[in-house]
């Protein structure tokens, strides 16, 4: 009985060697098959190891950790753009709307280049959400 129980720890410490030996195989064996580095895609340095780049829809985007701070910079890039008097910003999931007041005296192809310029000014730099902009007269 005894020499049996020699025997039945020497059968489990010499599977646990194997099993171990064949791990170490099997994981040096898969560094052969990777792409070689100069066919792999590379995200770019956003701080975050790709992390933002690769999810893009993520609020983090830019460091961005609030709605207050994403509509602060919306209204900082929205002063240089003229006819604008007023505006309002406001958002809903991954959704911006931005309501402007145009001042008085614009024509309507004023008032529809100061709405595509604000959109377009708006959706660079907020491409993580969904911009629409509608102006109020």
């Amino acid at each position: 009985m005894w020499k049996y129980g020699k025997n039945r720890n020497k059968k489990r410490v010499l599977r646990l060697i194997l099993v171990g030996a064949l791990c170490t195989v099997i994981s040096l064996a898969g560094g052969c098959f990777n792409e070689s580095k100069s066919e792999m895609k590379s995200y770019g340095r956003d701080g975050y190891m790709g992390y933002s780049n690769t999810n893009p829809n993520l609020l983090n985007k830019h460091s961005s950790l609030s709605y207050k701070d994403d509509a602060r910079l919306i209204e900082q890039v929205l002063i240089p753009v003229k006819g604008i008097q007023r505006l309002k910003v406001s958002f809903t999931g991954g959704q911006v709307q931005v309501g402007i007041q145009v001042k008085k005296g614009l024509s309507g192809a004023e008032i529809e280049k100061v709405r595509t310029e604000s959109l377009a000014i708006v959706q660079k730099n907020m491409p993580h959400y969904d911009v629409s902009v509608k102006v109020n007269r």
